[in-house]
């Protein structure tokens, strides 16, 4: 599951308005979004869309883009309490 969370997110970092990212590691692309507010409501709106989840308001702060792992973590959280 943590691998299809990263290839959502590695595909989503592909996409043209990503670019402006490029070059940079995925944990330094996530804290990099925290200034593009709109890319990162896109992050977060597109796992939530992929997955049907809902990440509540006070999951999504500078915690979640300061570490890949840490949205991985918080995106399988809510699919595993999806599948319950």
């Amino acid at each position: 599951m943590r691998e299809k969370v990263l290839n959502v997110i590695q595909r989503l970092f592909l996409e043209e308005q990503f670019l402006i990212f490029e070059g940079l590691s995925l944990n330094d692309k996530l804290q990099a979004m925290i200034s593009e507010s709109m890319l990162a409501l896109m992050l977060v709106t597109s796992l939530e869309d992929e997955f049907d989840i809902e990440f509540d308001d006070d999951e999504v702060d500078l915690d979640f883009f300061s570490d890949i792992f840490i949205v991985i973590d918080r995106t399988v959280k809510h699919i595993k309490e999806n599948e319950q």
